[in-house]
């Protein structure tokens, strides 16, 4: 089992507890770079479809 930290810290006047916080803040990112990921990949895609109509074209 993953020990979270007990410690708060001040942040905008308000008292928040680090561990909880850097849980959600991990699991966003890779939530967010998941999907950045993705968009990437399909982009990649798109285009590699495109160069080949071109192709055919050319």
């Amino acid at each position: 089992m993953r020990r979270r930290a007990s410690a708060s810290a001040v942040g905008n006047g308000r008292k928040v507890s680090i561990g909880y916080n850097l849980t959600f803040l991990r699991s966003r990112r890779s939530t967010m770079e998941a999907e950045r990921l993705n968009a990437i990949e399909s982009l990649l895609a798109d285009l590699r479809r495109r160069a080949g109509e071109l192709r055919g074209y050319l």
